[in-house]
Formats: structure tokens, C-alpha cells, sequence
């Protein structure tokens, strides 16, 4: 009888140690916009300035902003368009930084 309170004892441990440690761990999560409306407006303020500009495709671009955090997306022809691309987005009102995740086609 002993030997079944022990087992028992160690697997009460065993099962305690092992929820506690599936309560830790969580998955990353998205940042989320403090104030959306303004996030929009300047992703429509990007997209129509890459959209003016005769050196870029516009309709192969995405933009995405958040907290005045830009992300763009999509593919380019040369680094010089990828560049071009960044340096519209940087030079828009509200943006604080820019991911450039462009690619060449």
C-alpha cells in the first residue's frame, strides 16, 4: 500500500508540473492598431503616392499599416523600384517606420 501512495504522490507532481508549464506558454500575438482610422489613411495616403509615381506598379504592392507602421508587400522588377517604394512610404505623414518586404519578380 505504501508503494500505490508513492506512485500516486509522484503523479499528482508529474501532472501538477505539467499544466503549469502548458499555462506559460502562448502563441505570439498581432499587434493590434490603437487607432485604426488613422492607420487606413495612411495606408490610402501611401497607395495613392506609389500609385502617382510612373516607376511603380502600384497594383503589385500592398500596404499595410499599424500604429503608423507600414509593411509593404508584394513584388517588384529591380531594387531600385523596391527602394523607390520604401522612400514614398517613409515620406508620408504618420508613418513611423517601414518593413519592406518587397520582392523581385
Amino acid at each position: 500500500m505504501n508503494m500505490k501512495i508513492k506512485i500516486l504522490v509522484v503523479s499528482l507532481f508529474v501532472a501538477a508540473f505539467t499544466l503549469a508549464g502548458c499555462n506559460t506558454v502562448s502563441a505570439p500575438s498581432a499587434p493590434v492598431s490603437t487607432d485604426v482610422t488613422a492607420d487606413v489613411l495612411t495606408e490610402r495616403k501611401i497607395l495613392n503616392a506609389i500609385g502617382s509615381d510612373p516607376g511603380l506598379n502600384a497594383t503589385k504592392i500592398g500596404v499595410s499599416c499599424i500604429n503608423g507602421i507600414v509593411t509593404l508587400r508584394g513584388n517588384v522588377e529591380t531594387a531600385l523600384e523596391k527602394e523607390l517604394a520604401e522612400r514614398i512610404a517613409r515620406n508620408v505623414s504618420g508613418v513611423t517606420d517601414v518593413e519592406n518586404l518587397l520582392q523581385f519578380q
